[in-house]
């Protein structure tokens, strides 16, 4: 149900140790909703993750199937009496929209039964004489009884953001910093704009456009590129937009509390909250899918030209291309991981220390490798080198042999489907 550490080498030591109680259940159009919380106490922080299991309704019976989402809402572990203060409201919507509460705070999430479900949103209760005394439904919409302000009634922003909430956070965040008004406004049309600024300023107009303002997206982006420029912009453009997409798929995940202390501190990026090596890296190929669809909306992805990549030139489409399939590469890397442990632990490891990537004390090796996408074939030859050391060590005719080469063979050539 979670990952220790994002390690899985010893997932049967961990599942062993593995606590989890189940707090609440509703039904929903889809099933039955049930509320668990899982803990590991050999965690550093022990952490509590809430999960929501949805045992999916086929009519005359529950079915077999069900649907496991764990919720990014994971604080402290405190006491299993603590947890049970955690309760569940869930409209009966088709949007698959889940509210947890308890004292202080009401916590809205998805159930995972539905694509494109709402971003991750917290409310807090936590002023002077504040708290949530109860919570339920009236009018299929999500209503709380606060001490402070009486009935609470929640509704969706109509301009929520298609990204992760907490990369949303975060392109604010980065925003902040710069003066009010845009860059082009406050400089004389003749001055040159920083590129930092007009970096900040594509950014700008990523993020309007994930919240469906498609004409402040537009707005904001023919002031930085004008339609009708003189071409001149054209390697700027290329080089921002490379930029803006390697700090996608190479993000901290910040929130991640075991990352706090290895996140640089000039990091202005897009921080990624995922408590699952696999959701990081699922969480990345939506932001990169999602930039890919502002690109074409707002007219720049038939402008781009060609970067330097390699000491060698690259179409920039073909580069972001590129970065699509090291993603899915990851993807399949991590699941093939839990299956092959071992020998994927020492190629990470490998790989790694030819890199000159550290392993902070609070992370996994695991955990360092998966975060730089970009760079994730270089895991490739650490296998080979590792299948190479194996068969010197066993004879011939033993299995060890034999299934090493199986083994290496099958994970390079399902990575290559990913990347051909």
């Amino acid at each position: 149900m979670f990952s220790h550490q994002g390690s899985e080498s010893n997932y049967e030591e961990l599942k062993e140790g593995a606590n989890v109680t189940y707090l609440d259940m509703k039904l929903s159009q889809s099933g039955l909703v049930v509320l668990a919380a899982a803990w590991h106490l050999s965690d550093s922080p022990c952490l509590v993750y809430f999960c929501l299991v949805t045992l999916q309704d086929t009519g005359a019976a529950i079915a077999d199937n069900f649907i496991v989402e764990v919720t990014k809402h994971n604080p402290p572990f405190q006491s299993e009496e603590a947890l049970q203060e955690t309760r569940l409201v869930l409209p009966l919507s088709p949007g698959g929209t889940a509210f947890l509460y308890n004292q202080e705070l009401v916590f809205a999430c998805s159930t995972g039964t539905s694509r494109g479900g709402p971003p991750d949103e917290k409310i807090s209760f936590t002023t002077s004489g504040d708290g949530v005394r109860g919570g339920g439904c009236c009018a299929n919409l999500p209503v709380f009884f606060s001490q402070n302000s009486g009935l609470v009634a929640v509704v969706a922003r109509e301009s929520a953001s298609i990204l992760p909430e907490t990369m949303e956070d975060s392109l604010c965040s980065s925003l902040a910093a710069a003066p009010e008004g845009s860059a082009m406004e406050t400089s004389s049309r003749a001055e040159p704009v920083a590129q930092e600024d007009k970096t900040k300023l594509l950014k700008a107009a990523f993020l309007q456009f994930c919240r469906n303002d498609l004409v402040g997206a537009q707005t904001v982006t023919d002031e930085i590129f004008p339609p009708d420029g003189d071409g001149e912009e054209g390697s700027e453009l290329d080089s921002m937009v490379t930029r803006i997409n390697l700090d996608l798929v190479d993000d901290y995940p910040a929130s991640d509390p075991r990352w706090a202390e290895s996140v640089p501190d000039e990091s202005a990026g897009f921080p990624l909250t995922s408590l699952i090596i696999l959701h990081q890296l699922e969480d990345k190929m939506k932001a990169h899918g999602c930039f890919m669809e502002f690109l074409l909306q707002v007219g720049l992805l038939d402008r781009l030209g060609q970067v330097t990549v390699r000491s060698s030139p690259m179409a920039t489409r073909l580069l972001l291309c590129e970065h699509a399939e090291k993603l899915q590469a990851a993807m399949v890397l991590k699941n093939l991981h839990s299956k092959h442990a071992e020998l994927v632990n020492r190629a990470i490891s490998a790989a790694l220390e030819r890199g000159g990537g550290a392993v902070p004390p609070s992370l996994t090796a695991a955990d360092v490798f998966f975060r730089e996408v970009s760079q994730i074939s270089s895991v490739f030859d650490c296998l080979l080198d590792e299948e190479d050391r194996s068969l010197k060590e066993n004879p011939v005719d033993s299995v060890q042999w034999a299934e090493v080469i199986l083994t290496v063979n099958n994970i390079i050539k399902v990575n290559t489907f990913c990347i051909s």
